[in-house]
């Protein structure tokens, strides 16, 4: 497999908070993440993991905008779960996947995710045949 990209984000977790605490907060859950981590994220009772939980999924997707150099990703047909070892894991809804494997050419995808104090990051790399 050769490299087909890589994208980095970081994400001010304050900045998701005030997100969070407008009006607007369905909308842009809907918009920013699968329906099975807006689930996952009604299910934090402590707003500290809500925020890292937000900041470091919008971080991943962004990374994963700019590792694909795709800026039609659909990031509520993009999602992350935790893998047993506690790895996070990207998967798509089929509409992402074949943008990525047909347009991209991507085979495998790799995805590591941060928190410290105030910020989340995220580092996406690419693979392709």
């Amino acid at each position: 497999m050769r490299p087909l990209g890589i994208g980095v984000d970081i994400a001010k977790n304050k900045r998701l908070l005030d997100i969070l605490s407008k009006p607007t907060r369905s909308r842009f859950l809907e918009k920013a993440l699968h329906p099975s981590e807006i689930k996952r994220f009604e299910s934090f009772e402590i707003e500290k993991s809500k925020v890292e939980f937000i900041a470091s999924r919008w971080a991943a997707k962004e990374a994963l905008v700019k590792a694909s150099q795709r800026k039609d990703i659909d990031f509520a047909g993009t999602g992350i779960r935790t893998l047993a070892n506690g790895a996070p894991e990207f998967f798509f809804e089929q509409h992402v996947e074949k943008l990525l494997r047909e347009e991209v050419g991507m085979e495998k995808v790799f995805l590591s995710l941060s928190h410290e104090d105030d910020y989340s990051i995220a580092f996406v790399s690419l693979y392709g045949k």
